[in-house]
């Protein structure tokens, strides 16, 4: 963070030294601080689409889907090719319970990249929102075949299986993926 603040000092309309210091603040947990980092970002170049991604999952952590959604809806504008912010907006819509248009932006990205385990994890929540268990474990499996270590996933089979009283098989994978990554801070 010192050294963001430096390279601000030093240029002011730094959009990239503004950038890092929003990634900074975001991995502390200073969700208002990143967020005027990123503005500052959008400022000085307003089709920046990492900071309108990163800006949009910020708004999505903090209870805001329909801020969420409209950035990333213009980090595709900005630059049609980025995955994140389709993934982002697709979790936006299901935030606010807008399934039909997330599950199309999801099928898009399911048929683009049919080997991506967070694309199939997102679409274990879309159908988790909808309450349609059996698909959405089906989808988290299928994730975690994909990435045994894809997070969503696996919070997402651990969420079902917490759901349907299967405390012990729950904890027995958490403690298997713990044991390969005792510092992922998503499993702990």
């Amino acid at each position: 963070l010192a050294r963001t603040d430096a390279a601000i000092a030093v240029d002011p309309s730094s959009a990239p030294a503004h950038f890092a210091r929003g990634r900074v603040l975001a991995a502390q947990t200073k969700w208002n601080e990143a967020k005027d980092a990123y503005n500052a970002v959008l400022r000085l170049n307003p089709r920046a689409a990492g900071a309108q991604v990163e800006l949009s999952k910020l708004h999505l952590q903090t209870g805001a889907p329909a801020s969420a959604v409209a950035l990333a809806g213009a980090a595709i504008t900005s630059d049609p090719r980025r995955v994140d912010a389709r993934v982002i907006l697709a979790r936006g819509l299901i935030a606010r319970g807008e399934y039909a248009q997330a599950e199309s932006v999801l099928n898009e990205l399911r048929a683009a990249l049919p080997q991506a385990a967070t694309v199939h994890a997102q679409i274990g929540l879309l159908h988790l929102g909808k309450r349609e268990t059996a698909k959405a474990m089906a989808a988290f499996l299928r994730a975690l075949e994909l990435d045994p270590m894809e997070i969503d996933a696996v919070h997402g089979v651990v969420t079902l299986d917490l759901a349907a009283g299967r405390q012990a098989e729950a904890l027995g994978r958490l403690r298997t993926l713990i044991d390969r990554a005792p510092g992922n801070a998503g499993l702990r």
